[in-house]
């Protein structure tokens, strides 16, 4: 069955990387124009704060100024000196109206309020007052003050009210339902006359609900403009949280006069003391908004001032720019598909022939061939392709030929492999009868059954019984090895004890290793039970101390460890020999290979026994590898099948 055919293929894939890159073009685009657009509202507000704070600071140059100024008239210093409280009162009523100030007073040389300009109160101190103190000591000073309810009473009109407000959204959490105290641009000036300080002249300027300084940083700096019915920018001075005085509109279109900014702004700003530049709401709006904090004469923050430009301008800004970004991407995806349908069909066509011949020759019909004419890759690819249709349509015919051939070599070495095991076998149970006999003969002549021999006639026996065990051997390894490879080992199991059987197998390899000096370490617990043929199991492990005592330099150590893990029982057998190249590991295993310039035949072995090892563990459901560092010894690792009962 056809999947998708190579035209719909190209045609998706050229899609697909179409609109992966445009998308990611187009999401890059919005993140960009997101952050290019909302970046410059902050940077334009950020300056609006700094030209706000210069509208603000330059009131308060003025109140300074009327103060000041009011300090050095001559009549007023000729009237505090003779205590002439009318005209002074005159005087300050005067230039109250004229210097746009909220309230005017003198006190004396203690600061005791000598009169006040639109008040009778009179007679109390403000000695404590931290301007009226720095003036009492020469200075003329001015700063943002909060007054509170009971200093506004003793200088009169209508300054202690202003607090009514609402809660907006996010606002800081309060307690607090109205406010009394007012928030005053103060300014205090020592009086002098012959160079004595004869008192202070204060005065002040209360924000609350004084829309100049607000008013005028908007026309200054957004210039009365709007945007639908909202101003586009607004600016605000706050006591503590509190609005005082705001072009800032609630839903009724009345100033938001007592509303708090929100608590994100309040800890930023109040607390921290930090500027905050960000978008908030800002009583029912989204603003890009500024805040800054107000400080007393102290550095303590009393409040904050406030720019602030609404956000719809610049979020409509920016929808409109995505918008035309996307409809350039979309315009762009459906371009690249119409491109990509034309291109992918130029390269299908020919591949469709390509492929419509290849499955015409694979099925048989090898004189088909492409009719493509075109100078590029895939023209060559054609060229190419007949080309080797015609060597494979040789090929064919020369391996028609070589098939039968190689059937016929195939049969040959099939009955070799099956003369050999058979002369094997057959060999191996000949050797057997005559080696047995001449054991016996040997061991009667070697006990003194057959008479007395010389000792050197005894010593040749003893040669001669040596390589009659050797035979013997050799010839229980060919049987073995004939049974294993033809599949027909039998096993005969019965549950023994692993440490009784390392026992064994040490016990017919020690002999060697004691006459090399080897020292020999046995780590087999007591208590390991497993399932084997016990026989079997012996030779395998005495082989491999066998070999570990033959090919270790004397004198080196051999060790057997054994334990029981989650997989089955573990035997490691190791010696300090001389290794074996990681290059040989895969061949050890091999029947009748010996390690080149390590092993030699010398040792007296065929090279058969790491083979019927393997055979051994493998058919009792285990399996053997080696590692092994050439000069430094080899470790030979097999695991077998556990029993349910032992421990570790």
């Amino acid at each position: 069955m056809m999947g998708i055919t190579i035209y719909r293929r190209l045609v998706i894939w050229f899609v697909f990387v179409a609109l992966l890159s445009l998308g990611f073009a187009t999401l890059m685009g919005v993140y960009s124009i997101d952050e290019i657009v909302m970046k410059q509202a902050q940077d334009d507000v950020r300056s609006d704060l700094i030209v706000a704070q210069e509208v603000y600071n330059y009131k308060m140059e003025q109140i300074r100024d009327s103060v000041r100024f009011t300090a050095n008239i001559e009549p007023i210093q000729t009237a505090l000196a003779d205590n002439d409280t009318d005209v002074l009162k005159y005087k300050l009523r005067r230039i109250m109206d004229d210097r746009g100030l909220d309230f005017l007073a003198i006190t004396d040389a203690t600061g005791t309020v000598v009169v006040r300009g639109q008040s009778s109160a009179y007679g109390d101190s403000h000695a404590d007052d931290p301007l009226v103190m720095r003036s009492l000591a020469g200075m003329t000073v001015v700063s943002t003050e909060i007054v509170p309810k009971p200093e506004l009473l003793l200088e009169g009109g209508d300054l202690v009210e202003r607090a009514e407000f609402v809660g907006t959204q996010r606002a800081k959490p309060t307690s607090r339902t109205s406010e009394t105290a007012g928030m005053v641009i103060k300014s205090a000036s020592p009086v002098y006359q012959n160079d004595t300080l004869i008192g202070v002249i204060y005065g002040g300027y209360l924000i609350n609900q004084n829309y100049e300084i607000v008013d005028r940083v908007r026309s200054i700096i957004y210039e009365d403009k709007k945007y639908g019915n909202r101003d586009i920018g607004t600016a605000t001075i706050f006591h503590g949280d509190l609005r005082i005085s705001t072009n800032v509109y609630d839903s009724g279109d009345n100033r938001a006069i007592g509303t708090r900014v929100s608590e994100e702004v309040y800890d930023a700003v109040l607390i921290s003391g930090e500027k905050w530049i960000g978008s908030t709401f800002v009583v029912n709006e989204l603003y890009i908004a500024a805040y800054q904090p107000i400080y007393d004469i102290d550095s303590n923050i009393i409040g904050m001032l406030y720019v602030g430009m609404l956000e719809k301008p610049f979020i409509d800004i920016k929808h409109e720019m995505i918008v035309k970004f996307i409809i350039t991407a979309i315009f762009a995806i459906v371009l690249s598909i119409l491109v990509a349908s034309v291109f992918a069909r130029n390269i299908s066509e020919p591949t469709t022939e390509l492929a419509h011949t290849a499955k015409a020759i694979a099925g048989g019909d090898l004189a088909k061939r492409v009719n493509i004419e075109r100078a590029d890759e895939i023209g060559e690819l054609a060229v190419s392709f007949n080309r080797m249709a015609d060597a494979l349509k040789k090929n064919a015919d020369d391996i028609k030929g070589k098939t039968a051939e190689l059937e016929r070599m195939n049969m040959q070495l099939t009955e070799l492999d099956r003369m050999k095991s058979e002369f094997i076998d057959m060999a191996s149970h000949e050797l057997r009868t005559p080696l047995t006999t001449i054991k016996g003969y040997l061991d009667l002549a070697l006990d003194g059954t057959l008479g007395d021999f010389t000792d050197s006639q005894i010593a040749k026996l003893e040669i001669m019984d040596r390589n009659a065990d050797r035979l013997t051997g050799l010839v229980g390894d060919l049987l073995n090895l004939s049974e294993i490879q033809s599949r027909q080992l039998l096993l005969k199991k019965e549950r023994s004890s692993l440490k009784q059987l390392v026992d064994d197998a040490m016990g017919h390899a020690k002999p060697l290793a004691d006459s090399k000096g080897h020292n020999v370490v046995v780590n087999v617990p007591d208590d390991i039970i497993i399932t084997c043929d016990p026989g079997r199991l012996v030779y395998a492990i005495y082989h491999l101390l066998d070999d570990a005592a033959r090919y270790t330099p004397e004198p080196g150590t051999i060790r057997v460890d054994a334990g029981v893990e989650t997989d089955g029982i573990h035997i490691h057998v190791s010696d300090t020999g001389i290794g074996i190249p990681k290059s040989e590991l895969g061949n050890i295993f091999m029947p009748f290979y010996e390690l080149k310039d390590l092993m030699q035949h010398t040792t007296g072995t065929i090279g058969i026994g790491l083979s019927i090892v393997k055979g051994i563990i493998e058919a009792h459901g285990g399996r053997i590898w080696a590692e092994g560092v050439v000069g430094k010894g080899t470790t030979f690792y097999i695991v077998l099948p556990g029993e349910e009962n032992n421990g570790g």
